[in-house]
């Protein structure tokens, strides 16, 4: 049966029934089993484990003894080596003719310290000399190292505790009427366990490098298994991986069966295979089926009264073999006179790729200038999509020169009729949905910095007035140079990978701002406002105080001005002022308002503290 705090199902697995046996796991460290896994992820595994009593401390020589009551307070100091306190062996015996009970109290550091654990027992009427075991109800945690003491309390008298007058416990002494005597041993035995076992996966072998690790809990147990949880982490199915036990104190044996068994891996004892294989259970989950959709090239280029193209790439992850419905749209403003050809579906082998040709078909009249395309691939309920930048020039002219005159013939482009209807001007005007640098720059909208944006932006921003009306403003500056820029970013490697740098900040500013949109998102216009303040002011910080200080430095030396923090008092008005009109356009549900008051409150913002943290540098170090 499957524990029921399991996550995900179960891979790979050794349970032949119940233990038998098992090999102590600190005794033969390193210790573990290799698998070879068919899913790409790991949630968890199982191990059968047994966690015994082991004793720690002990003096077992006999040399006398003393009356508890009447050497009251009367003890032994001792080490524990194991964190988990399990029980105790006195040797006593009761001269009385009634049965007496006594009272252990385990102390900490002294005889007066404080008490962590007790229990009471009983020791017969009239008992010679033995040694009398004791478990507590449950486990004491105790520190492996640091000092502890086991006192006996027995009032009415009868009841004797042997002594080593010749001590020769090293770690404590006996402890008589509060005094210690550090020649002398009370006769003791501790017993304890190991409070945890820690589990990695490692790479390869036994000892290849650790790709996850949890620690789990236990306490006594016979062979049991045992889950432990581990946050998901990818591995690579048909490889092989060594579940690795680690057992700090030493008592815990992990379940094992010889000869031929598992028939993915072996049994590792002491870091060297062995003829066996150890009970085991790895457990991931199931990654369903999807694709992904690329372009090849990413942009087109395209003269007036010619044509361009590039291949949609549909690429099947995880076994995906069903058919995919391809669809394009503008993004953003549409050019005219333009036509766009995208034959449908698509159905890619499982782990394959299949491909269709976007092509784009400019006429001689066609607009000129940089759009983009939306592709949109529609699998069930599985949707994906890709920006292809779209670049239209003019058409290209021929110059014929006599000895008088100079005369310009347009060249003629032979054209054949497009396969889809032209498109005039559009009727309306979609939201803009591409992170179209970020794209060219991480290589695919699958990626995660770009997934993290568009979401902030379409989930969270654009829910809101404010925020739906700053992106409008913003749209429309970012989408005016955005398409020829992706475009140079995804055609060369080099500059994508300097802006993987150069993005690696941005990135962590909106994670920054998200976090800020979730504390108040109780009030999403008020949240929005946050994340704005936030976004816009590290911004500032990172990317443009660099630049204000090395302007103001300038000045400084050209222009011999005493720059001071008063010199940004300005700007602060400006800034107030944008946060009132803000409220106001909020208030009134005015869109132009709302878009004016936004851009300034993002612009001062992001002035405001690059402006100040470069003055602050200067007069840091003048």
């Amino acid at each position: 049966m499957l524990p029921v705090e399991a996550v995900g199902v179960v891979d790979q697995a050794w349970d032949p029934g119940p233990a038998v046996g098992g090999n102590a796991v600190k005794y033969h460290s390193p210790i573990g089993q290799s698998f070879t896994p068919t899913l790409n992820n790991l949630v968890g595994v199982d191990v059968n484990i047994l966690n015994e009593r082991e004793q720690d401390a002990a003096e077992i020589t006999y040399s006398g003894g003393d009356a508890i009551d009447y050497h009251s307070p009367i003890g032994q100091s001792f080490r524990p080596g194991y964190p988990l306190f399990t029980g105790f062996e006195v040797y006593l015996m009761n001269d009385a003719t009634a049965t007496r009970a006594v009272t252990m109290k385990l102390r900490s550091g002294t005889i007066g310290g404080s008490i962590i654990g007790s229990k009471t027992f009983s020791v017969s009427a009239s008992s010679p000399w033995a040694w009398i075991h004791v478990d507590m109800s449950s486990p004491i945690p105790v520190n492996p190292g640091s000092l502890y003491v086991i006192e006996l309390v027995e009032s009415v008298g009868g009841v004797n505790w042997g002594v080593n007058l010749a001590g020769t416990y090293p770690e404590g002494n006996s402890i008589v009427m509060g005094v210690d005597k550090p020649a002398h041993d009370r006769m003791f035995k501790t017993f304890g366990i190991s409070d945890s076992v820690t589990a990695n996966i490692r790479s390869g072998a036994i000892g290849g490098p650790i790709v996850g690790t949890s620690t789990k809990s236990v306490s006594v147990q016979g062979f049991t298994w045992t889950h432990i949880d581990f946050t998901q982490f990818s591995i690579t199915p048909g490889s092989i991986y060594v579940l690795e036990l680690v057992d700090t104190y030493g008592s815990l044996s992990w379940a094992w069966s010889s000869g031929a068994g598992y028939a993915g891996g072996t049994s590792f004892m002491m870091g060297t295979p062995a003829d066996g294989d150890c009970y085991f259970r790895t457990y991931g989950i199931p990654v369903a089926p999807d694709f992904q959709i690329t372009s090849d090239p990413a942009s087109i280029s395209v003269s007036q009264g010619g044509s361009g193209s590039s291949t949609i790439k549909v690429q099947s992850l995880n076994g995906f073999s069903s058919a995919v419905t391809l669809s394009w749209s503008w993004l953003g403003t549409a050019p005219s006179d333009v036509t766009v050809d995208l034959p449908t579906p698509v159905t890619p082998p499982a782990d394959g790729i299949g491909q269709s040709t976007l092509t784009v078909t400019a006429e001689a009249t066609a607009t000129t200038g940089d759009y983009t395309v939306t592709v949109t691939g529609v699998s069930g309920a599985l949707t994906h999509t890709v920006d292809v930048p779209v670049s239209i020039s003019a058409a290209a002219t021929a110059t014929t020169t006599s000895a008088t005159t100079t005369t310009t013939t347009p060249t003629t482009t032979a054209t054949t009729t497009p396969t889809t209807t032209t498109t005039t001007s559009p009727t309306a005007t979609p939201s803009p949905r591409g992170c179209l640098v970020a794209t060219a720059t991480y290589g695919s909208e699958l990626s995660p910095e770009v997934q993290f944006l568009r979401g902030f932006r379409d989930q969270q921003v654009l829910s809101t007035f404010a925020g739906s009306e700053f992106m409008k403003a913003f749209n429309a500056w970012y989408y005016s140079f955005s398409p020829s820029v992706a475009s140079f970013i995804a055609n060369n490697p080099t500059v994508r990978s300097a802006m993987k740098i150069l993005l690696y900040p941005l990135v962590g500013i909106l994670h920054l701002s998200a976090s800020a949109y979730a504390v108040f998102n109780f009030n999403p216009e008020l949240a929005v406002c946050v994340a704005g303040l936030v976004a816009s002011g590290l911004i500032g910080i990172v990317y443009f105080s660099p630049m204000a200080l090395a302007l103001l430095a300038i000045l400084r030396r050209t222009r011999r001005l005493n720059l001071s923090m008063r010199k940004v008092v300005p700007l602060v008005y400006i800034w107030v002022a944008s946060i009132g009109f803000a409220i106001l356009s909020i208030l009134t549900l005015s869109p132009v308002a709302m878009m004016f008051s936004s851009a300034l409150f993002v612009l001062t913002t992001i002035g405001l503290t690059s402006l100040s943290a470069a003055l602050k540098i200067l007069q840091r170090f003048p």
